[in-house]
């Protein structure tokens, strides 16, 4: 019943959060961005969404040429505070990188000690970023909160009253465990990992929403976005369930990470791109809006 309670009011929260943003934010990284941009027709479509100063492009130190002339801000990515300090040793980065993407999950990049206990380490990052100027994102995945509770000695996934019905263990234990409050008190952005719910559209708001209403919770006014992706560990995913998905939780976020993944180490499962789905959903939301 507590739990039930507590995915109540933090969805209701979400929902009272403020009123339809009027734009967009975005992350989007610089592969997913140049996918896009190859498409016939997706130059002028990429350009209008993210060609502008509320879209970070999630690039190396040294940003693609492509990028020139583009007024958005380069953000560089990091799996762990080692690999923090590492990007950001000596003077920093300077240009235009202005933000670090801080991705803690359950996976090799990120050491052991951050995935059970992730928090005291986004604090480290945002004191490193800040005394920088760069803007910290905090993206910690679901994927953290079975190592978490195994460290805290939690029995793991609570149990699963009407309120919860539409989330998956790994959802409602990340949510029980407060990952979200505990990771946004240091972060100045803040980014819900929902994408792999966003196939189920109830589960895909009710996770995004609470988890957005937790992170205002440990921290007021900090800027909350949601995951999308196209597709997510290889699921396919139509561009009209993304726009619902968007639609659904627009009162509870600022934005999203628009992610185009393709195969590889950090998405073994992944497969081969599809960028279409991502400018299929940019016109609806474009034309629509």
């Amino acid at each position: 019943l507590a739990l039930a309670a507590a995915v109540a009011a933090l969805a209701a929260c979400g929902r009272a959060a403020g009123a339809r943003p009027a734009t967009l934010r975005w992350v989007i990284s610089a592969p997913a961005l140049q996918r896009l941009l190859a498409l016939p027709g997706g130059r002028a479509l990429a350009e209008s969404a993210f060609d502008n100063p509320d879209t970070y492009v999630l690039a190396g130190a040294e940003p693609p040429g492509f990028l020139a002339g583009w007024r958005s801000p380069i953000a560089i990515g990091a799996d762990g505070y080692p690999a923090l300090r590492a990007a950001l040793a000596g003077s920093g980065p300077g240009g235009r990188i202005r933000a670090v993407v801080f991705d803690q999950e359950a996976w090799p990049f990120t050491p052991t000690g951050e995935q059970r206990d992730p928090a005291p380490y986004v604090r480290q990052a945002a004191l490193l970023a800040h005394a920088l100027g760069l803007t910290l994102i905090a993206t910690p995945a679901t994927d953290l909160a079975p190592v978490v509770a195994a460290a805290r000695g939690s029995s793991g996934v609570p149990p699963s009253p009407a309120a919860a019905a539409p989330l998956g263990p790994a959802y409602r234990t990340f949510l029980a465990l407060g990952i979200a409050r505990a990771v946004a008190a240091y972060a100045d952005v803040y980014e819900v990992q929902a994408q792999g719910a966003e196939g189920d559209v109830a589960a895909y708001r009710a996770f995004v929403e609470a988890a957005a209403a937790q992170a205002r919770a440990g921290h007021p006014g900090i800027v909350v976005l949601a995951g999308l992706s196209t597709n997510p560990s290889g699921q396919s995913v139509a561009a009209a369930t993304l726009y619902q998905d968007v639609l659904g939780t627009r009162d509870a976020v600022a934005g999203y990470w628009l992610n185009i993944p393709a195969g590889g180490a950090a998405c073994p499962r992944c497969g081969e791109a599809r960028p279409q789905v991502a400018e299929e959903l940019l016109r609806m939301l474009y034309a629509r809006a």
